[in-house]
């Protein structure tokens, strides 16, 4: 038969088992959350370029269209002007 002894002390057994086993997930979560909040560092940095209005992306890709488009004309003349 088992005695209330052997039942107690298998239990203290157990539950040191079981904290310990909780003190290494906090000790790896610990260890991890530096990384995770650079991750959302990261993210936010990211998502701040979604909250400039639609507009003003807009305006500038139209601004630098046509300035692109006279250098690209002005390389072809420059080209041309070479072989000639």
């Amino acid at each position: 038969m088992i005695s209330s002894a052997m039942l107690v002390g298998s239990f203290h057994v157990i539950q040191d088992l079981v904290v310990e086993a909780w003190a290494r997930c906090m000790a790896t979560v610990i260890a991890k959350t530096p990384l995770v909040t650079c991750h959302h560092f990261v993210v936010l940095l990211a998502l701040r370029f979604l909250l400039v209005p639609i507009e003003l992306w807009a305006s500038v890709v139209a601004h630098l269209v046509p300035a692109t488009c006279r250098v690209a004309q002005h390389m072809v003349r420059e080209t041309l002007k070479f072989f000639h």
